[in-house]
This record gives structure tokens, C-alpha cells and sequence, in this order.
């Protein structure tokens, strides 16, 4: 955003069409006809037109446009609407704006730049616009109109970077730390799928590689002290349920000792980092299953703990905090709502709020700049710090103007940023995208059969996977560094691809009709439904909601879904003939309904009980999570998945007389979902593997200066 905010010494303006279009003074004209338009709906066509031919999504729209102010979906539209009316423009055959659903808005019109000499002004938006608009237009016709319109990730051109590997090892190596005065790189490393991870460093002087971490389970999460003295990592004992954070000295030729362990192994408890003077240390830690994450501070001189962050029960609450170098300033990533994040800066002198900003993508990493690493836009801003996330989105933030711009060539292989080198200069993960596989596993609890079992195999990361109804196909998700599909895949035939989506997204909870015609799921945190015929998709919930996986009733009329508040959960059902949405029950989070006539449901606080003829709940079973892929009825028997250790077990309970057993499905926490087979002899997965990746340093170069 910052290329489209500089001084330029012409005014310019642009022909849209058959429009003249002044940005300066927000008028579109055509010759005497001169429309005036809103600042909002200037400032709305000029980043369209600085786009043209180019599919531009709701989340641009929300941080370019609207400044990263919370919009509703109707806003939106409205503001579309408001902008066709101007421009004479019609939705179902347009000219100017084109819909692309579920995706975004294309300006469709041809643009192209008059140019005036400048008169003294103060007025100036986004001077550089027509420059911008030519690149963009060049780019369109030579990367071509169907690579857009597929849904990959909308870069405006490929920023060429320049790509240094810091770590070669066999494996994967994750979850980087660097201590610059003793260039000392802190990492987590597994060589294999079925290995342990541990911690390792690397001298970047020598290029001298050290295990430092042993024993059993799992250590990750490491990270160096500002003096470079210590080492506080995470470590999930094979003999414990819950990860336990430590904290050691460190000494090159010495390794880990007087080992100290903070003390919050109960429940969930994820590392941060260190104070800026490292006497402290920051931490999130969820106390029960429905309370939000909070941030608390460990200090290391007497060992108390101070909760930091208090946040309501909407959405998933503080997950990461991190002081300024300077001390001054404590930045806080919370989640709000679904796919919908803020970043909080709080002055550690005064205890006040500094800022608060909306962040329309999913963001986990926080990195201050220094002096040596400014970043600035032509109009003066200066970022003060960059957020990015493991799906490798990398943007920078400016305190002082409340300013968010992205980074532009980035891609969901290359993240975790960990370390700033320079100007636009990161320490970072790259790694391929294919690092999960769905394979079908024979259940472990009926007797062994002869039927082939399926693996899939590609180049990509697989998703999610469920069978049909009658068991001939498979649907699952695919994703590469450039688009994700839907697909569905039959039995001895070509995989369909059925719809296309942004691979920094994600699709779960696939769940398809009982008559096989549509297919339900979440998109992040938004209901979808998809016709299996048509291909047409729409959404049924929007992303101001919280709300719960869906199901079907068992004659495909209606689609049940909770919504899910702070201190209940209401379910609703979404009705196929009319799109009505009713409310059903409160109290209840979701419901299942079986073709014999068995109903299920789960209720607030996540109990999975069977409600008889009489409407009378039987209870069966507590689960950790909400989630409609994590367990399944299959005759008189309940299946789930169940982590234990950094397993995950599949547990079988016989509903008549309650027994269990219980068979080890994955070397891994993070293969909870499943779905067994119509016949159910055999059940799908999505089985972990350690990707092929390495530390990287990264330079992007300085932004193309308009001349």
C-alpha cells in the first residue's frame, strides 16, 4: 500500500472506460456529466483501478480500503453498489465491476493514465496509481485472466527476493531463534515423521551443529535470552499429558544445565518470549477448555507468576506477547473471532493502551525493528515492528501513523519469520507443501480383510478427507504455494477438482448430504455450502459469527450449526428450500442425526449425549473440543480420537455396555480427525510427515521507485 502513497510531481488521472476519473477531487465525469463520489468510494475504485484486471479479495479491501476498521459483509456490498450506481454500471452484465464469489471484485473495465501538470496542493491521494495500474495490467495479460480467477493468493507481481540457506540438515527444521552477538542460530529439528524433535544450535561462524536437548519426548519451541545465557524450550514428556515449560542455562560447551521447570504443565501452555532485560519471561496459558488464553509473566528472580492480559470469551482470547528491545512496549496478538485477529501495544511505563488494530489475517509472530532494519514509505511512515504467521504472511506496522502494509512476494512456504537482518531482511522457515498425506488405515478393532487400502500421492499437502455416502469416492482438500481446491475423488478415476480457495486458508469439516448432492464445511470459520452439481458455492454464516462445524438432517432439508457465544451455544438450522435460517435449542453445540433414527448431540460444555424417543439425553461421553471429524457412530459404537502424550489413540466404546478399547493411531498430536468407512472396515486419515525443510535468510529488495 505504501507504493500507492508517495508525492509525484503531476496530478494524475484516469480514464475508466468512458469515465474521466479525478482522484483528487473524488469526480467521475463524462463530459458535462460530473458525478461526485464519497472519500470512501473514491478511495474504493482508485485501489480497484490500481488493480485492474485483478481479482481483489474482501481482507485487501478491508486493510487497504477501510484502514483495518471491522466492516459487516452487508457494508461491503453496499459500498459495491453505491460505486455501480455511479458508475451507470449493471451486476448482472458489468462493465466496471465484476463479482467473483466467494473471491472478491475485479475491475473489469479498461484503465489507462492522463497525466496534468501539478498544481499546488495538500491534496494527493495515492499519486502513483496509473504506474501501479500499468504494471498490474502488464502483469494480468502475461500471467494470464484464468490464473486470477482460480483463487490463488492475489500478489500484484512476484517480488524477486534473494534466498540464503542458514541450515541444511536432513529433516525439517522449525521454530528458529537467533542470538546475533554470539551469531548463534537456536532451532527444533526432526529427521524423521516418526522421530522425537529436539533442539539443536548451529555457530554460524563455524557452521558447527550441536543436539543440545536429551532424553525422551518431545523439546521445541527453544529460545535464546536477550544475553544469550539462557534457554527457556518446551518439552512433552511421553510419560505426561500436558507440555511442561523449562528454563536453563546455556553454555556452548557445556549445553543445558540447572534445568528449571515454571510449573504450568495442567493444561494448555504455549512459550512466547523473553523480556527485553530477560528477567522475564511470556507465556499463554488456557485454564480450562472454555476460558480464552491469557498472557502471563514468569520472572525468574523469585519465581511468581503475573497474569497480564484479561480477555472476554469471544474467540480464542492472548496467544503471543512481546516486549520493544527498549522495554517500553508490550505488543499482544489476541485472536477475536474466527479468522479475525488485533494486535495491542501497551506502554509498560504508564500501563496504558497504546493501539489497538484489527488484523484481517492469521497472525502468531511478532518481530520489533531496530535502527538498522527501518523500514519506511515514501510519505514518511516508519514501521516499528512486523507481524507474520506461519502461513507466511509478512506485514510491517507503524505505531505512530496506525499504519499496516504488506509485504509484497511473499508465499505459504517460506514463514516463521524469527530474526530481522536488515531492511526487509528476515531470518524464516522454507519448506515444500507436502507435508501431510491421506491414507486409509484398516479399524484396528474388527477383524483384518484382504481389501486394498488407498494412499494418495502427490507433490502437495492433502487435507481433511471424508468418504461419500456410498463409499465409491473420497472428498478431501489440496494445497500447494499457489491456490487450494476441494476435491472429489472417485474410485479408478481422475481427481475433480470442484472449487478453489487461497492456500493460506483452510477448509475443514467436510460433510456431504445424504442424498450426495451437496457438500457442507467450514471455510476458517464460515459455513459454506457447495452444490456437487452446479459447483456453485455460497456462504451461510458470515465472518462475524462464532460458530460451530456443521451436519445434516437425515433427509438433507436442513443444515444444523451452532452459534456460539460467551456463555452458551444456540443451534440453529439452515433450511435448503429457502435459505431460512431458524432457531432449533439453546444449550446445545451440535447435533447429529443418523439414517436408522439415532439423534446425538453436544451440548455447551462439549457432552456427547443420545436423545431417545421421548427427547430424554443419555449421556456418553466428555470431549476436549468441539468438532464434528473427530468422532463418528458406526453402529453400536462410539469412535474417537483421543491425544495422549503426543500420540493420538483411537478409542472404540460400546455403547450397550460402555467398555473400551482403545489402538494407537498416529505417533503424532495432531492426527485427530477421521472418518470410517459406510462398510467400516477401514477408516481415513491425514497422517503428519516431517517436511523437507530448512532455515533460510531472506532479502527482499527496496520497492520499484516511480520515476
Amino acid at each position: 500500500m505504501g507504493n500507492f502513497e508517495n508525492s509525484n510531481p503531476q496530478e494524475q488521472k484516469l480514464l475508466i472506460a468512458d469515465w474521466q476519473f479525478d482522484p483528487a477531487r473524488c469526480e467521475l465525469s463524462q463530459g458535462d456529466n460530473v458525478v461526485k463520489l464519497e472519500p470512501l468510494l473514491c478511495d474504493f475504485l482508485q485501489y480497484l483501478a490500481s488493480r485492474a484486471g485483478q481479482i481483489v479479495t474482501r481482507e485487501e479491501l478491508l486493510e487497504h480500503v477501510w484502514q483495518g476498521r471491522v466492516v459487516s459483509d452487508d457494508s461491503l456490498r453496499r459500498a459495491v453498489k453505491k460505486l455501480r450506481l455511479a458508475l451507470g454500471d449493471d451486476a448482472r452484465n458489468p462493465r466496471y465491476i465484476k463479482t467473483k464469489p466467494l473471491q472478491g471484485y475485479i475491475l473489469v473495465a479498461k484503465v489507462s493514465e492522463q497525466k496534468v501538470p501539478k498544481v499546488k496542493s495538500s491534496i494527493g491521494r495515492w499519486p502513483q496509481i496509473a504506474l501501479i495500474t500499468l504494471l498490474a495490467a502488464g502483469l494480468y495479460i502475461a500471467l494470464g485472466k484464468q490464473w486470477f480467477e482460480q483463487g490463488a493468493p492475489q500478489q500484484a507481481e512476484k517480488t524477486p527476493l534473494k534466498e540464503t540457506a542458514l541450515t541444511s540438515l536432513t529433516g525439517s527444521e522449525i521454530e528458529g531463534s537467533f542470538h546475533s552477538e554470539s551469531q548463534r542460530l537456536l532451532f527444533t529439528l526432526r529427521n524423521h515423521s516418526n522421530e522425537d524433535l529436539h533442539l539443536y544450535t548451529k555457530d554460524l561462524n563455524s557452521s558447527f551443529v550441536q543436539k543440545i536437548s536429551h532424553g525422551e519426548g518431545n523439546f521445541y519451541r527453544g529460545t535464546f535470552s536477550p544475553s544469550g545465557r539462557k534457554v527457556a524450550y518446551s518439552h512433552q514428556s511421553n510419560q505426561k499429558e500436558h507440555p511442561e515449560i523449562y528454563i536453563a542455562d546455556y553454555d556452548p560447551a557445556l549445553g543445558l544445565s540447572n534445568v528449571k521447570a515454571l510449573g504450568v504443565s495442567d493444561n494448555t501452555n504455549s512459550l512466547s518470549s523473553w523480556s527485553a532485560d530477560g528477567k522475564s519471561l511470556y507465556f499463554f496459558y488456557e485454564t480450562q477448555h472454555s476460558d480464552p488464553w491469557e498472557i502471563y509473566r514468569y520472572r525468574l528472580d523469585n519465581g511468581t507468576i503475573e497474569q497480564v492480559t484479561y480477555s472476554s470469551k469471544q474467540g480464542y482470547g492472548a496467544f503471543y506477547a512481546k516486549e520493544s528491545p527498549d522495554g517500553r512496549y508490550l505488543a499482544i496478538l489476541k485472536n477475536l473471532v474466527g479468522r479475525r485477529y488485533a494486535i495491542t501495544l501497551m506502554d509498560m511505563q504508564t500501563n496504558s493502551l497504546v493501539a489497538e488494530r484489527i488484523l484481517n489475517f492469521f497472525s502468531d509472530k511478532i518481530l520489533w525493528l531496530d535502527e538498522r532494519s527501518i523500514v519506511k514509505t515514501k510519505d514518511g511512515s516508519q514501521a516499528n515492528l512486523v507481524i507474520g504467521s506461519f502461513k507466511g504472511d509478512i506485514y510491517y506496522y507503524s505505531i505512530e501513523a496506525d499504519r499496516l502494509w504488506e509485504q509484497s512476494g511473499t508465499a505459504p512456504g517460506l514463514n516463521d519469520i524469527f530474526y530481522d537482518c536488515g531492511p526487509r531482511c528476515f531470518f524464516m522457515r522454507r519448506h515444500t507443501m507436502n507435508y501431510t498425506d491421506v491414507l486409509e488405515v484398516t479399524n484396528p478393532f474388527i477383524p483384518a480383510t484382504s481389501t486394498p487400502r488407498l494412499q494418495l500421492e502427490s507433490n502437495k499437502a492433502e487435507f481433511h478427507p471424508i468418504y461419500s455416502h456410498d463409499g465409491d469416492a473420497l472428498f478431501y482438500t489440496q494445497k500447494d504455494e499457489n491456490q487450494a481446491v476441494i476435491v472429489r475423488h472417485k474410485l479408478n478415476e481422475e481427481p475433480q477438482s470442484l472449487w478453489t480457495f487461497n492456500p493460506r486458508h483452510v477448509v475443514r469439516e467436510l460433510v456431504q448430504s445424504p442424498d450426495q448432492r451437496f457438500l457442507a464445511g467450514r471455510l476458517e470459520d464460515r459455513l459454506f455450502l457447495l452444490d456437487l452439481e452446479s459447483l456453485d458455492l455460497k456462504f451461510i454464516s458470515s465472518e462475524l459469527e462464532k460458530v460451530g462445524p456443521p451436519s445434516w438432517s437425515r433427509d438433507s432439508q436442513a443444515i444444523f450449526f451452532s452459534r456460539i457465544k460467551e456463555d452458551n451455544s444456540d443451534l440453529y438450522s439452515y433450511q435448503m428450500s429457502n435459505g431460512e435460517i431458524r432457531y432449533k435449542e439453546g444449550n446445545i453445540s451440535y447435533l447429529k442425526q443418523l439414517a436408522d433414527g439415532r439423534d446425538f448431540l453436544i451440548d455447551h460444555d462439549l457432552k456427547l449425549h443420545q436423545v431417545d424417543g421421548q427427547g430424554t439425553r443419555h449421556f456418553i461421553q466428555a470431549f476436549s473440543h468441539l468438532s464434528g471429524s473427530t468422532w463418528q457412530i458406526q453402529n453400536n459404537y462410539l469412535y474417537f480420537s483421543e491425544p495422549t502424550y503426543g500420540n493420538t489413540y483411537l478409542v472404540q466404546l460400546d455403547l450397550n455396555n460402555k467398555q473400551k478399547r482403545k489402538h494407537l493411531l498416529a505417533k503424532s498430536p495432531d492426527s485427530w480427525e477421521f472418518h470410517i468407512h459406510p462398510k467400516g472396515d477401514r477408516l481415513l486419515m491425514t497422517r503428519f510427515q516431517a517436511a523437507d525443510s530448512d532455515l533460510v535468510k531472506v532479502e527482499w529488495p527496496e520497492p520499484t521507485q516511480a520515476k
